[in-house]
């Protein structure tokens, strides 16, 4: 098993591990960046390893390290990453 990157830009650097059948995927959110907000049609789980602000539907939620967080299918939900020094990490 290996890591693949498949997203990399100004903003993140996304490298997923394909589980048979079920993929991991671990995003490095640069400083004072933020992913698209976005939706899907099913649930998703994030795991947190740094701190990051999290917009979940209208809600905004401060993560620590260590932190779990499930999206509901059809939630708006969006990572930033307020630092101006330090990158933000999480898996889903």
């Amino acid at each position: 098993m290996k890591w693949k990157i498949i997203k990399q830009d100004s903003r993140y650097i996304v490298t997923d591990l394909d589980l048979k059948g079920v993929t991991v995927s671990h995003t490095t959110l640069l400083p004072n960046q933020s992913t698209r907000g976005h939706s899907h049609a099913h649930p998703e789980a994030y795991l947190f390893t740094t701190f990051a602000d999290v917009l979940l539907g209208s809600a905004w939620w401060h993560v620590r390290p260590g932190q779990f967080m499930l999206v509901q299918s059809d939630q708006f939900h969006q990572v930033v990453n307020h630092s101006s020094t330090k990158n933000a990490e999480f898996y889903s």
